[in-house]
């Protein structure tokens, strides 16, 4: 059984607490650690903040559609706009010193971060229409029926 909600926000930065609350809630139905929401929660923050901030340039009055689908083994989140594009090959890995503080950037590391804690993550742009970032987090088959059986 595959389940779906989907949350549509205006690109205004201050509405990205309300989708953090709510992937905070679902991560919790899910039977996952605490740990495990938080990063979850950092990744699709960092997500929604890019697109208000980079695909629409921090301006109001457009659309972020985020979609999260449950599936037997997996959580994938979605996130859509129809802002300014990537252009993923001239995104690069942060270099720097994880020992040496000084050398971590203040900003830029949000893409490094929802790669590194995510299973997998996809980048399409539709025809120059929506830009698409999927994030997939493998779960536990028997922890999806959990909550399938204790939300129907």
């Amino acid at each position: 059984m595959i389940r779906q909600i989907k949350i549509t926000i205006d690109s205004n930065l201050k509405n990205v607490s309300l989708v953090e609350t709510a992937i905070n809630k679902l991560c919790s139905c899910l039977y996952l650690t605490k740990g495990e929401c938080a990063d979850i929660e950092l990744c699709v923050v960092e997500a929604v903040n890019n697109a208000v901030k980079h695909a629409y340039e921090n301006q109001g009055g457009n659309d972020v559609d985020i979609v999260f689908t449950i599936e037997s083994d997996r959580l994938l989140i979605d996130i859509f706009d129809s802002g300014k594009g990537m252009e993923m090959e001239k995104i690069q890995e942060p270099v720097f010193d994880v020992d040496d503080v000084e050398s971590i950037p203040e900003s830029g590391l949000g893409l490094y971060i929802i790669r590194s804690i995510m299973d997998e993550v996809n980048y399409i742009r539709d025809h120059g229409k929506k830009n698409r970032l999927t994030m997939t987090r493998y779960l536990n088959p028997s922890v999806v029926r959990q909550f399938n059986e204790n939300s129907t």
